[in-house]
């Protein structure tokens, strides 16, 4: 059988007495419960400060205070949990499921990351982190800031997005694409592909 999620939140322990080829016995599942509102703990960036002005890819660091930041692997606790980021998204209702949508700004650091790289966009973002449970859950724990990510004045720089120097064949159809809809000319194309 499969205790449901609503089962779940609402009971400590669920007993039910199971009947199969005339055997009968109990089943015990202890069911944790989780205040995904709690008085105490917090979360927030580090880096970057509210208003600053970064260059793609961005770079996150975040802290947590009395909440344990840990891997889902170690499974529903109360109080623990780990990290996600909302990328131009709306902070989370308490319990609600954090969609696992990078495409669409919501980034999971199921591994306990405290840190985390983000290709972004040239323009202003809301960027909030959100504390979620193993089953990504969320906590009423947010910090929101605001950055406003810059092209790199150096074209390499604004196309080597694995930032190891050079220009891979795959970021310079992406200098391609960019000069196909006219966000840079021939002449800073050809400095591209020269790199």
């Amino acid at each position: 059988f499969t205790v449901t999620s609503d089962l779940a939140s609402s009971l400590a322990e669920y007993r039910c007495t199971v009947h199969i080829n005339a055997m009968v016995g109990d089943v015990s599942v202890d069911v944790p419960v989780v205040d995904y509102t709690p008085e105490t703990g917090s979360v927030s960036f580090t880096s970057p400060s509210d208003g600053a002005t970064v260059t793609t890819p961005v770079s996150f660091e975040m802290a947590a205070e009395n909440f344990t930041v840990e891997a889902a692997s170690n499974g529903v606790r109360d109080g623990a949990g780990h990290l996600h980021i909302l990328v131009d998204q709306p902070a989370l209702e308490p319990g609600t499921a954090i969609p696992n949508n990078e495409p669409n700004g919501y980034y999971h650091y199921g591994d306990g990351s405290t840190t985390a790289e983000i290709s972004m966009e040239p323009g202003t973002h809301t960027v909030r982190v959100q504390a979620g449970d193993a089953k990504h859950r969320a906590y009423d724990l947010t910090d929101t800031i605001q950055v406003t990510v810059e092209q790199p004045a150096d074209l390499v720089e604004r196309f080597d997005t694995d930032g190891d120097g050079t220009v891979t064949a795959s970021e310079l159809g992406n200098a391609v694409t960019e000069f196909g809809r006219g966000n840079i000319t021939a002449s800073e194309l050809g400095e591209v592909v020269t790199a």
